[in-house]
Parts: structure tokens; sequence; C-alpha cells
């Protein structure tokens, strides 16, 4: 075996021990850092797909009814309705011929809390129309009465066409409500026109007697209660040939005592007319006097004839 044959053969002998050396032994290794670079990552942008569901929008919508605020006024706040007589034009008594046109005024005055504007009417109550309506506005409208305040309420009138006394009967009212009170009023409530009607003819009797009575009607019940009802018989003697008016009413201290009833079954707390004599005699108006009766123990029939002085008869109570 030549040299470079043993040589060779030590080299792998050495290799080998070595590598024997290696495997029974740690191995302390050096790890050098290694420069590393990294390539940054690209990132997709993801573009989320949003699906609306449309839903329709409604036509129409529900109403909201507002529901008004109640508010509750205490009665002692509620106004009162009242007037008062002051005057009116001095025309009463006055001579007309028959069918004649003519005007008539009366001042009142507002006494009560509440304002009069063209809700308010002055309302025919009884007696001779004599006019065209029952009723006609106290003022226009847009214009008002304030409490403390008067107005001049005045009405065209035309005279009836016969010959005699002639009285009508007003008063004033919220319309659709009741007759307020008038103070100085005639029976509490109303204001009249009296005229007399001539048409040049000769008048020569003269009233010379008149009466007035009441009498329980049969079956009504109780004298002086409350359910009871009567009849009324007002007298009127002349002496000759003549037309004689009448007024007829009744009282209860200072209001009405009750109603007269009409054949149509209406009511009024007076009653007006006038009787034609021929010549000479007596001649009898008889009424029905009904409720409701304010005070069914305190009744007073009043007639009056040709706008004279009362003569009343009181109801006797048992």
């Amino acid at each position: 075996m030549n040299t470079i044959s043993i040589l060779r053969i030590s080299k792998f002998m050495i290799l080998g021990v070595l590598i024997f050396a290696s495997a029974c032994s740690p191995l302390a290794v050096n790890v050098q850092p290694t420069s590393v670079t990294s390539s940054p990552m690209t990132l997709q942008t993801i573009t989320p797909t949003i699906t609306l569901e449309q839903t329709a929008i409604p036509t129409t919508f529900p109403t909201v009814i507002p529901q008004p605020t109640v508010t509750s006024v205490p009665a002692s706040m509620d106004c009162q309705d009242s007037a008062q007589y002051i005057s009116d034009d001095g025309l009463d008594g006055t001579t007309y011929a028959p069918n004649t046109p003519f005007t008539k005024t009366w001042i009142l005055k507002n006494i009560g809390t509440c304002t009069w504007n063209s809700s308010y009417l002055v309302t025919y109550i009884s007696g001779t129309t004599m006019t065209q309506q029952p009723g006609y506005w106290i003022v226009q409208q847009g214009q008002t009465v304030a409490p403390g305040q008067t107005v001049n309420i005045s009405i065209g009138m035309t005279s009836p066409v016969e010959n005699g006394n002639f009285s009508s009967y007003w008063g004033l009212k919220k319309e659709n409500g009741q007759l307020m009170p008038i103070q100085g009023g005639a029976n509490g409530n109303s204001f009249y026109a009296e005229i007399k009607v001539n048409d040049g003819s000769k008048v020569t009797g003269k009233v010379i007697a008149t009466s007035i009575d009441i009498e329980l009607e049969q079956g009504s019940g109780a004298v002086c209660t409350t359910n009871s009802t009567y009849f009324v018989h007002a007298s009127i003697t002349v002496d000759g040939a003549t037309t004689a008016s009448y007024e007829i009413g009744s009282t209860a201290g200072q209001i009405p005592a009750g109603n007269f009833q009409y054949a149509n079954n209406g009511l009024s707390p007076t009653v007006t007319g006038s009787v034609v004599f021929d010549q000479a005699g007596t001649k009898t108006i008889n009424l029905h006097f009904v409720g409701p009766y304010p005070h069914p123990d305190d009744i007073t029939v009043d007639l009056r004839v040709n706008g004279g002085e009362w003569h009343n008869t009181k109801l006797p109570c048992q």
C-alpha cells in the first residue's frame, strides 16, 4: 500500500472519530441571525353588498282628532242677563187713523253682566202685534251693548184697521233663550206701546164699571195648590156705544202669578184685546188660568180698561 492510500485511510478514520464524538457529546452551535426582509401582504378590501328591503310608504295616514279641553266654569262665573226700563218716546195714548204706520221707541239699560250683541232680540210677548214679524235684533252685526250702557230700541208698527184702544207688549231675550227680567218694566219683563185708533166717527159711550174675579175649576185639585186651574171672568160695563180696550194679567209679588191659556194651548202672562159695544151694556171676557205658579198660594188677577187704573182680585185660599 502506498503512502497516498495510507493517508486517505487515515483521513477517513479521523473523520469517523469526529462524527462519533459529535454524536455522543453536545455541540455548541453559534447561530448567526439572518436578516430577513418581509414582503408586505396585500390586503384585499371587501366591500359588502347591502340589499335594502324597501317598504311601501302609506299614502294615507291616520287622522289625529284633537280632543277639546273642557274647562269647568263655576256657575257663579256665568254672566246674567238683566235690563232696566229707562223711558220711552212719550207717545203712548196717541190717536191714529186706521192702518197708519208709526214708530215706537224705548230706552233700556243693560244692568246684567252679559254683553248684548246681534244674537239678542226684542220679541213680541202679547197684545196686538201691529208689526210684520214677532222679533227684531237689538243691534246690528258687529255692534254690542256692554253692561252699564243704554240702547234705543225702535220698532216700526202699523195701527189696526178698526177703532179702539190697543196695546202691544215686548221683551228682550237671547236667541232661543228665555225672557230676561226688566227692572221697572211691565210685569217685570216687558215694555209696551199703547195707541188709540179712530176713523173719525163719533164715540158716545164710556166705561162706567169694571170687575174681575177668579174661581177654581172643578176637578183640577184643591184651591191654591200647584195642580189646580182656574177660570177668570173680566166684566166691562158701558153707558153707550163705544169700544173698550182691556189688559188682563196676574201678580204674585213682583212677578206674574201664572199664565192665561188660549184655545190653541198657547200660554201668556198677559192678555190684551178690545170689546165693541153697539149700545149700553155689560160684556164679560172669560179666560182659563193655569200654572206653573211660582207661589200657588199667592195669586192675584188684574184688569185695566182703556189704560186706566188697575182693578184686582186676590184668590182666597182655604
